[in-house]
C-alpha cells in the first residue's frame, strides 16, 4: 500500500494511473512525496526479503 497526497493507494498502478503516468510517479517516488506502508509492518511482523530479515518491527526483544 502507498500514501501520496493522504490518499490510500493499493498497488502502484492505481497511484500510477491517479497521477498520470509513470514519468510523473516516478519524479514524485524521487522527490519523497510516496510513502510506502508494507502490511507485515502494520502487524509488527519481521518481513523477510531474499529469505533473510532486512527489517524487524517487533519492539520485544
Amino acid at each position: 500500500m502507498m500514501i501520496y497526497n493522504n490518499r490510500l493507494f493499493n498497488t502502484r498502478k492505481e497511484l500510477k494511473r491517479y497521477l498520470g503516468g509513470t514519468r510523473k510517479y516516478n519524479k514524485a517516488l524521487k522527490n519523497g512525496e510516496i510513502y510506502n506502508i508494507y502490511q507485515e509492518e502494520s502487524n509488527n511482523q519481521p518481513f523477510a526479503h531474499n529469505g533473510t530479515t532486512i527489517y524487524d518491527t517487533d519492539k520485544r526483544h
